[in-house]
């Protein structure tokens, strides 16, 4: 974990979060597709982009 850059307590985190979407068959709907690499053939990643919002919001 470390060594791919991620801390390993966000990376526990990610990972609960696809457990969890694996678990209920539902897709992982992110806007950091990379944090799931490698859980590919487990569960479906639906990159989505972040809305733009006003600034001053």
């Amino acid at each position: 974990m470390v060594s791919a850059g991620r801390k390993p307590r966000r990376r526990v985190a990610d990972l609960m979060t696809a457990a969890i979407a694996i678990a209920e068959e539902l897709p992982l709907f992110t806007t950091n597709p990379d944090d799931f690499k490698g859980l590919d053939d487990l569960l479906t990643i639906v990159p989505v982009t972040r809305p733009l919002v006003p600034h001053g919001r």
